[in-house]
């Protein structure tokens, strides 16, 4: 890769080396098309700069290479991206005498693993046995009794959360915050503004949770509407749409509730 070329035209043409499309970069790193355009262009201004550098890990990992440390917010930045070094292969062991000395003491505690193993083993096996003996001379009504008082216990120590739908187009009570959580289903872009104030831009990772608050208003945007799962003040709406689709012009409103466009 050629010195002194912009960070986005070095991952520009690694891509199309590579025989990979914009689209099937944002398929993979859930990336939206206009970040990854933007970056390719080395057009940062409406990329938020606390972003830019994960979104550049991202893309460089995608590619196969690495992001220098020293990058971090330059923007038009001309500097090199790191092809990682191959890993070396491990030498064949000499089984010399040295090499033999050092394999005793292991061989001979691998065999007191396994004899203790086998003692436990057969220690475990003498406690089903006699537990199952004793549980013989038992009645089965009593028995039975016993297994019934275990699930009824287990069953009351599980709490179970019950919350009807949300529905789309439903008012939200003047009394009650705007409150909105979302839990990535898989890793996810997304951009959320409350009140028209971008309080996240990034993606959210597969198994994570993330919650906001606003006074009246919140915008969304998700790169995968199928890949997400929203909640609203607690209640949790259908599904937007499917895993892969860009949503835009998500709103929610104390006044009109969520509206997708």
């Amino acid at each position: 890769m050629a010195e002194g070329n912009s960070i986005g035209l070095q991952l520009k043409k690694l891509r199309l080396e590579k025989g990979l499309s914009l689209e099937d970069v944002h398929k993979t790193t859930h990336i939206h098309l206009d970040v990854l355009k933007a970056i390719e262009d080395d057009n940062y201004i409406n990329i938020d700069p606390v972003y830019l550098k994960g979104f550049l890990k991202i893309y460089c990992k995608l590619l196969g290479v690495e992001l220098p440390d020293n990058i971090a917010g330059a923007k038009h930045t001309q500097v090199q991206l790191k092809v990682p070094e191959p890993v070396r292969e491990k030498k064949d062991i000499d089984a010399g005498p040295d090499t033999l000395r050092r394999l005793v003491p292991i061989a001979v505690g691998a065999i007191l693993v396994l004899v203790a193993a086998g003692v436990l083993f057969a220690g475990g096996r003498f406690l089903i046995s006699k537990m199952s003996s004793m549980n013989k001379g038992r009645p089965h009504a009593q028995v039975v009794k016993l297994k019934k008082e275990k699930m009824a216990r287990k069953t009351e120590q599980k709490v179970v959360r019950s919350t009807a739908p949300a529905k789309a187009g439903q008012s939200i009570p003047a009394d009650q915050s705007l409150r909105l959580g979302i839990r990535a289903l898989e890793d996810c872009w997304l951009q959320l503004k409350c009140d028209n104030k971008v309080v996240f831009q990034n993606v959210l990772k597969k198994g994570r949770f993330e919650s906001w608050e606003a006074d009246d208003r919140m915008e969304l945007t998700l790169g995968s509407a199928g890949g997400v799962q929203v909640e609203i003040n607690g209640k949790i709406i259908p599904s937007l749409g499917k895993r892969g689709q860009v949503l835009k012009g998500v709103t929610i409103t104390r006044k009109d509730g969520l509206r997708v466009k």
